[in-house]
């Protein structure tokens, strides 16, 4: 777990918003001096509601999804952002576990962000365990990354005990921000409170 002094980000492999949250986090965490800890937090799409009792609550939720859709696609266009995969071709498992021996070893967004664009080019087979840790030598881990030693599921129960329910989350200063949106607040708690708050 992050320490007090550290902004923790919440993500998972396989979720484009958490892949849009990567860039901005980094910048956030260069430009107030903040330490960025990055945890993998393994996530499955909700499920679409079936024979709700609602036709209303129904076509509510579906439009909704849509949507989450269409902005996510028109930030990853803006960003000039290379995905060539969808979510569904993506098994976050073996990247989460090398996130967390890169964290052990300081360099967990690092090699978060070379995971991250090599699972949405394509470039890098995310149930090839070899390739994973190719991945994390180059960038800072060394030795040897035992993937069957690693339980995700302690990182998991650890980000829900404070709060963590969905990615990309935030948590700073006993805060929890859902989504990458409220960056500018978390920028604001971090370097001027006196300041105006953000919108």
């Amino acid at each position: 777990m992050a320490n007090s002094d550290a902004l923790l980000l919440a993500i998972d492999f396989n979720s484009l918003a958490s892949f849009l949250a990567y860039a901005p986090s980094v910048a956030l965490a260069n430009e107030t001096g903040v330490p960025l800890k990055i945890l993998p937090y393994q996530t499955t799409a909700r499920r679409v509601i079936k024979n709700h009792p609602s036709e209303e609550a129904q076509s509510h939720f579906e439009n909704r999804d849509k949507y989450v859709t269409m902005d996510v696609e028109r930030y990853i266009r803006v960003n000039g952002l290379d995905v060539k995969r969808k979510s569904s071709e993506i098994d976050s498992s073996l990247a989460s576990k090398a996130l967390i021996v890169a964290n052990d070893r300081e360099v967990g967004a690092a090699v978060a962000g070379a995971l991250f664009a090599g699972l949405w080019n394509g470039s890098l087979d995310s149930r090839d365990p070899e390739a994973i840790t190719l991945v994390a030598h180059q960038h800072g881990v060394k030795g040897e990354v035992d993937f069957d030693s690693i339980d995700l599921n302690q990182s998991r129960t650890i980000l829900q005990d404070v709060g963590v329910f969905t990615v990309p989350t935030y948590v700073w200063g006993g805060e929890v921000f859902h989504g990458r949106e409220h960056i500018p607040m978390i920028r604001w708690l971090i370097t001027d409170r006196n300041s105006e708050v953000p919108i």
